[in-house]
């Protein structure tokens, strides 16, 4: 029964001490990737979603997918800053090969929907390895910003590309509600765990707006069981946003 298969996951990942990656903390982790991604009939997913204590879960499992993320990538991102050979160690990052797709799917949308590639994209809630960034960088040619509002995360990002020698333009240490630029750039790439929940995310589309932004902005959102490991963003009607693409990853 999938509410049962999520609730057990969910018990065994609550009672960790710790996120930092370790041999039972990824297996975790891979099975619950793999309970979201797999193929159920749509009636049992959205009876799963549904059903009250699987709702009852869902913020606290959303904050533990966050730290798990972050943990792993601030792993990785030290392995590469540490590393006599940075590229080969960032090409061994378990999940560089759905990052690539990710990008790749996100670069089409933008050129079509612009008409061209972007010029300067900024990336909110970029983490200690801000590796779409990295990808826009140095395989599209795009002038790219990452923004986090955690000096650890930045840190350790600016040490990170500074190893690969990747050209980002600015790391930038700043809360996205409270960040006043945003015109100085084209396209915005709205990262899936910017903002922690609805009522966050969309005062960072109120300070967007605030900003008299007129370029694009790509939402990474959530669909289907993928709500167990990212809130799902819901623009309003009434909200004044140019242009705007949902991406679900």
């Amino acid at each position: 029964m999938l509410k049962s298969k999520i609730l057990s996951i969910y018990d065994e990942l609550s009672k960790l001490e710790s996120y930092e990656p370790c041999c039972y903390v990824n297996e975790l982790f891979s099975d619950l990737v793999s309970l979201v991604t797999h193929q159920y009939p749509e009636n049992e997913i959205n009876d799963a979603l549904d059903d009250k204590d699987v709702q009852s879960i869902i913020l606290n499992l959303h904050k533990i997918c966050a730290l798990g993320e972050y943990y792993l990538e601030n792993h990785w991102a030290e392995k590469i800053a540490e590393s006599s050979t940075p590229s080969e160690t960032l090409d061994i990052f378990p999940y560089k090969q759905n990052y690539l797709k990710l990008c790749n799917l996100e670069y089409q949308a933008l050129v079509s929907t612009k008409g061209k590639k972007p010029e300067s994209t900024i990336f909110l809630g970029a983490g200690p390895l801000p590796l779409s960034a990295i990808i826009f960088s140095s395989r599209y040619n795009i002038n790219c910003t990452v923004l986090d509002k955690s000096i650890e995360a930045c840190n350790q990002a600016k040490k990170t590309l500074d190893k690969l020698d990747i050209n980002i333009r600015d790391v930038i240490c700043m809360d996205s509600k409270e960040y006043q630029d945003y015109k100085n750039h084209d396209t915005i790439i709205f990262a899936a765990l910017n903002g922690r929940d609805q009522k966050e995310k969309l005062e960072i589309i109120k300070n967007i707006n605030k900003n008299n932004y007129n370029g694009i902005i790509l939402f990474r959102s959530s669909h289907s069981l993928r709500k167990l490991l990212y809130p799902e963003i819901r623009i309003p009607e009434d909200t004044k946003l140019r242009k705007e693409i949902e991406i679900h990853s």
